[in-house]
């Protein structure tokens, strides 16, 4: 059975009946939310979620009743373990000023491509395309910088996102970043110039049952406390010998 009354709505999917007459109901672990605005000719979505499956979200015309009732079904972002994200914030709490070193070792392999080894995993390889007369078998460093940094917003929105119980179905983050590269590395025009990006523009794609605000709320935040983006926002001590 299929319908929509007022607030009501009963429904089956995949052999498990629900029905809602309130905001939330739980039907074998299963939760279904009422979301969305609930005047008349406005679409009243309905997210099901389950922790270890599928996210489906029902949308219900009121206006029109069931005659267009659409189901879409869209798999969940597989999301960390939120016991293990409760333990790294309480350790985090207690222990406030610990710092980690972490360590990476880049072993020239010819031309332009290196190999770079961090904790025990596979190399990971850094190139330059070949109008910087590379071969083109990997990012560039700058690139490299501009994946890490859209790897450290993701992560921080997807943390946060747990911490907050909002369900994510995609997210993607884009990004862009301008620099001169003139000085050739040192060997080209050394006039006095900014070296390096001097603007980088992010996208962040992000759908999940939180409403807009939630959403930018979320990402503002994770840019905020982001580890990457703050060691390119603030100046770092570099030394080398």
């Amino acid at each position: 059975a299929k319908k929509v009354d007022g607030l009501n709505a009963e429904f089956t999917l995949n052999g498990v009946a629900f029905k809602s007459d309130t905001n939330e109901t739980t039907v074998n672990g299963v939760t279904l939310t009422l979301t969305g605005e609930t005047k008349p000719g406005e679409t009243l979505s309905f997210t099901i979620t389950n922790d270890t499956q599928a996210v489906y979200v029902l949308y219900f015309n009121k206006e029109i009743k069931m005659a267009n009732c659409a189901i879409n079904s869209c798999t969940r972002l597989d999301p960390i373990d939120k016991a293990g994200l409760e333990a790294l914030i309480k350790a985090g709490k207690e222990n406030p000023d610990v710092i980690k070193t972490l360590k990476c070792r880049t072993v020239a392999e010819g031309k332009f491509r290196h190999a770079n080894y961090i904790r025990n995993l596979p190399a990971y390889i850094v190139d330059e395309p070949p109008t910087l007369l590379g071969d083109d078998t990997a990012p560039n460093p700058s690139e490299a910088v501009l994946a890490a940094l859209g790897s450290c917003i993701a992560v921080g929105i997807h943390a946060n996102a747990i911490a907050q119980n909002i369900v994510i179905t995609k997210l993607e983050v884009e990004l862009e970043g301008d620099l001169n590269i003139t000085a050739v590395w040192g060997t080209g025009d050394l006039s006095d110039k900014p070296l390096g990006f001097t603007d980088v523009r992010v996208n962040v794609i992000l759908e999940s049952n939180a409403d807009e605000e939630r959403k930018n709320a979320l990402i503002a935040h994770a840019l905020k406390y982001s580890p990457v983006a703050n060691t390119l926002l603030r100046q770092v001590n570099l030394e080398a010998k």
